[in-house]
């Protein structure tokens, strides 16, 4: 998925800032917070929670993007945990980010 164009577009785009029903655009000056990204691949329980406050929201947007409709509301969910069961697992994205 990382290696979609979508998805790296809506990534540049968006990001999670602030309560969970925003997505705001990012700004220049923002950038990745490699301290949670580490934090959250040593099991720091703040950093995944930040992590998860940060990311959810825009992965989730990519799938509702990508599938549209409601009918796919329970698919989006599930698809957006699944990223992040892969981002926080042992040995999973996080721990391979560089």
């Amino acid at each position: 998925m990382t290696g979609s164009p979508d998805f790296e577009r809506l990534c540049a785009t968006f990001s999670w800032r602030g309560d969970s029903t925003r997505i705001r655009r990012v700004e220049p000056g923002d950038a990745t917070c490699w301290t949670v990204i580490h934090g959250a691949a040593d099991g720091d329980v703040a950093k995944r929670e930040e992590f998860a406050r940060r990311y959810a929201p825009v992965v989730r947007a990519y799938f509702a993007s990508r599938w549209g409709g409601a009918s796919l509301r329970n698919d989006v969910d599930d698809a957006t945990q699944e990223v992040f069961v892969e981002c926080l697992r042992r040995g999973g994205a996080l721990e391979r980010a560089d």
